[in-house]
């Protein structure tokens, strides 16, 4: 078997060697390549979000004890599927989604948050009870910011708050969505359920709050506020030669975007970041890129996108920021991440 590429370059491949592409769909495939390649088309909703949650559960370190795992998943298949049922039904979402993408979103959450569960014995010296907050609470956190997060409009949250309370609290016969839908057949309420272990792995709605409003405070084993968070603000924060266009004042808003955006990059997730042009995404993104260990990273790559950037434009830019290694091979220097930051990745147009 052999890979003829464009370029001309023929690559053997061994009797064992196999590839599998996955593509979104066959709208340019005819009939021939089809049949040649043996494609097998398998709907999203045939495989599910389950298997991947599985995979996920079997792969985290060894640190976190198997009793918590168990009480992962039975979370998992508590919460999640009513809740991505809801954010169907009765929110609009920013951009479309799939519930696999979404659940995805969740555990590289829960994964990029609990790093101090995970460490060897990290779990062990905890008591039980604490744990159990610990985990708990992250994992709220993590499906607000995954699958709550896909919500277009405050309205749209506020909705997502009031559901996700009564689900946490065992009062969805009760809730009366914004369709009028009820959440009370057997796939919204499973018959074993899962249970939060305490009133406090739920974030609170003191003065108003609501759960995209509170975080978990992993020193303390507590939530408070994004705004708690900032202190007495902000002109300390304020660099006295800042130029006006790189001046952002501190927020609520830019504390928790910046708390997820480190969060995730320091995990080593990819991150999208999507809202209204000129709120200042480009600017936060930055600065934070740019204040960045230099023992552990290397100066972030920034790509603007254009409408006529293509593919090979791209990988230019990429590759001419990276060591070359060998032939084909391309990365930062030993011991350290490269981080990759694509501003107005909309703007290309579709290539065919």
């Amino acid at each position: 078997k052999k890979l003829c590429l464009n370029s001309g370059e023929i690559i053997s491949m061994s009797a064992n060697m196999n590839m599998i592409f996955e593509v979104a769909d066959l709208a340019v495939a005819s009939p021939a390549t089809v049949s040649r390649c043996g494609m097998v088309y398998l709907e999203p909703h045939q495989l599910g979000w389950r298997p991947l949650v599985l995979s996920w559960l079997a792969a985290l370190p060894a640190g976190l004890p198997q009793a918590e795992r168990d009480h992962l998943l039975g979370l998992f298949d508590w919460l999640v599927p009513v809740t991505l049922r809801f954010v169907r039904r009765d929110v609009t979402e920013g951009a479309p989604s799939l519930d696999g993408q979404l659940v995805t979103a969740l555990m590289r959450n829960f994964s990029a948050l609990s790093g101090h569960l995970h460490g060897d014995g990290a779990a062990g010296t905890r008591p039980a009870a604490t744990l159990r907050l610990h985990v708990e609470s992250i994992f709220m956190f993590s499906l607000v910011w995954s699958i709550g997060i896909s919500c277009a409009t405050h309205a749209d949250r506020a909705h997502f708050d009031a559901f996700l309370r009564a689900a946490a609290s065992r009062r969805l016969p009760e809730y009366v969505s914004p369709s009028g839908e009820l959440y009370t057949l057997p796939g919204d309420i499973p018959d074993v359920p899962a249970a939060l272990s305490s009133p406090a792995a739920i974030m609170p709605a003191d003065g108003g709050a609501t759960v995209y409003d509170c975080v978990f405070d992993v020193p303390t084993g507590k939530w408070t506020t994004w705004a708690l968070r900032l202190g007495d603000g902000g002109s300390a924060d304020l660099p006295a030669d800042a130029s006006f266009r790189r001046l952002i004042v501190p927020t609520a808003d830019t504390a928790r975007y910046t708390y997820m955006l480190d969060a995730l990059v320091k995990a080593g997730c990819p991150l999208l970041l999507v809202g209204p042009t000129g709120t200042g995404k480009s600017v936060m993104v930055q600065k934070y890129l740019y204040n960045l260990p230099a023992d552990r990273f290397v100066s972030p790559n920034v790509v603007g996108f254009s409408a006529r950037t293509s593919a090979n434009v791209t990988q230019h830019l990429i590759d001419a920021k990276l060591d070359r290694r060998r032939k084909g091979v391309f990365g930062p220097p030993p011991g350290k991440t490269a981080v990759i930051f694509v501003d107005d990745l909309n703007m290309p147009s579709l290539e065919t």
